[in-house]
């Protein structure tokens, strides 16, 4: 349960997409999937739900595809795995179902045919009680739980706002924008001293550097109201067919709903797994990050990516 600012207390809840092909890791992405991939000694999903756990998520649906259907196998309890690491307390403690995130449950829902990201939100809607909802994509990790407390910000100025929508932000170099979803700022808020916080006036998908209208790109972590769920169902599917998460942000924002956005902590990283060179880079410095004996063995490593 999170306790609100306003006085009132609800169960946090949080979709997970995780259905997509991999396509830009091949051949590994055949046989094991890109967010199963390790940073460290976890995989890259268990840092997103440690993330989402550790800011009070209690209920999360893992919207996957039917070749990746066994993806949350990671989070289930298996019993001769855990015998078998009951006096190796330095394995046991990398399970999810040894640490202390137990109370989380876990519902793993197939998006077929895969439409897009906003398709991906609209069938996560199963596994949601009604209330604001988390969304966090599989392939992009904000840090190690307790390293981040970004989610937990964007909870309480949704909060604080009664805001229909907050999204999560990055400052991105000029040289970037074409890659990612690009605010178009309004008015600021009062925020943290490391963190920027505003009224988001509209969103542009993959601009040219020459038309952006900032440089706050999204950083895969959005929270909603059930509100935009009716927005999905309304949006026209783009060229390819897909319903995009964007354009129902869009048309929320039309309505006159109240879309705010806040950036990353000063310092803190996005780590985007879509490819084998961010990958690279992220699983050193997670593997240096989370055990010193590691070190030594990622410091060139880490220099060089």
């Amino acid at each position: 349960m999170v306790q609100t600012g306003l006085g009132w207390q609800q169960d946090m809840q949080a979709i997970i997409p995780v259905a997509g092909l991999g396509t830009r890791m091949l051949p590994i992405s055949q046989a094991v999937p890109k967010e199963l991939l390790p940073l460290g000694k976890k995989p890259a999903l268990q840092w997103v739900a440690e993330e989402l756990a550790a800011a009070g998520v209690d209920r999360i649906g893992l919207v996957t595809s039917e070749y990746k259907r066994d993806i949350g196998r990671i989070f289930a309890t298996d019993s001769a795995i855990a015998e078998s690491v009951a006096h190796r307390p330095e394995l046991r403690s990398l399970l999810w179902s040894s640490g202390p995130w137990q109370r989380v449950s876990f519902q793993t829902l197939i998006q077929s045919p895969q439409l897009g990201l906003g398709h991906a939100v609209l069938c996560g809607r199963a596994a949601l009680q009604h209330g604001p909802f988390v969304v966090a994509l599989g392939d992009c990790v904000l840090g190690m739980a307790g390293e981040t407390a970004t989610v937990q910000h964007m909870i309480r100025l949704f909060d604080a706002e009664s805001a229909d929508a907050v999204i999560a932000f990055q400052i991105v170099p000029p040289s970037l924008v074409s890659r990612y979803g690009i605010a178009r700022p309004g008015n600021e808020l009062e925020c943290d001293a490391d963190r920027r916080a505003f009224h988001v006036d509209g969103l542009v998908e993959k601009p040219a550097v020459e038309s952006a209208p900032s440089l706050y790109a999204v950083a895969g972590r959005y929270l909603f109201s059930h509100r935009i769920f009716g927005f999905l169902e309304r949006v026209a599917p783009d060229s390819r067919g897909e319903i995009q998460l964007t354009s129902a942000i869009e048309n929320l924002i039309r309505d006159g709903g109240k879309v705010l956005g806040i950036t990353l902590a000063s310092g803190e990283e996005r780590f985007d797994l879509g490819n084998y060179r961010s990958w690279s880079r992220a699983f050193v410095r997670f593997a240096g990050l989370e055990d010193p004996d590691l070190c030594d063995a990622t410091r060139f490593m880490d220099s060089e990516t």
